[in-house]
């Protein structure tokens, strides 16, 4: 799927914060920490990014998704592993990556 159509996956709010630093209310320190550090790296890197990330249809939401490399990128502190494993799913049927950070 060519990059543009990927990005017309996530709803308008989403697209329109590209490059911007979002976060559920109820993160806690070291999930917004992590957020914070792994958007860093990727800008240092050049890449664009969402932080938020809503799907349009499923509202399934990403912590981060890695535009250039089509990387859903999730922080796990206190969600289950069911629950993860729901997003890979999701996520990989969608014809992205799925990287975990655990803190």
């Amino acid at each position: 799927m060519a990059q543009d159509k990927k990005l017309m996956l996530f709803d308008y709010e989403t697209r329109r914060n590209k490059g911007q630093i979002r976060f559920d209310p109820k993160s806690k320190d070291m999930h917004m920490k992590a957020v914070i550090d792994t958007c860093w790296n990727l800008s240092k890197q050049g890449h664009e990014f969402f932080t938020r990330a809503r799907h349009a249809k499923s509202g399934t939401c990403a912590d981060i998704v890695d535009i250039p490399w089509h990387t859903i990128i999730e922080v796990q502190d206190s969600e289950k592993d069911a629950s993860i494993e729901r997003k890979r799913k999701f996520w990989e049927g969608e014809g992205f990556s799925f990287e975990v950070i655990r803190v």
